[in-house]
Order: structure tokens, then C-alpha cells, then sequence
């Protein structure tokens, strides 16, 4: 299965990067992972963040 939109999408590109500076690994889960699948329209995100949230969450927020 080919999973397609999520390299588009700014968002997930900005938490994608602030994951790497941080030294954090993030997977899109829940909701998010179904809709990707499904092929409908991303509305919100769910993320599980391995590493230091706070850290990757600060950065996030500095690069959206």
C-alpha cells in the first residue's frame, strides 16, 4: 500500500525536522493513520513522540 500526502503536508514536515534536531522519533498514529489510509483529508494530527516531548514540541513550534 502506497501511502501518499503526508511529505506535502508542512506540518508534519515541521514535527518531522524538530523530531531529527531533537534526537526524537515520531509516528503519525490514530485518526491521523487512518484517515492517511483511507485517502480522506488530514483534519487533525495524532503523534506518539519517543524521545524528549517537550524538546520536540518547543522546536515544532518554533519551525510551523
Amino acid at each position: 500500500m502506497k501511502i501518499t500526502g503526508l511529505k506535502e503536508n508542512k506540518n508534519i514536515n515541521s514535527i518531522q525536522e524538530a523530531a531529527k534536531l531533537c534526537g526524537s522519533k515520531v509516528y503519525i498514529v490514530g485518526g491521523a493513520l487512518r484517515d492517511v489510509i483511507l485517502g480522506r483529508e488530514l483534519r487533525d494530527f495524532d503523534f506518539i513522540v519517543f524521545g524528549d516531548l517537550l524538546k520536540t514540541v518547543e522546536k515544532a513550534a518554533k519551525l510551523l
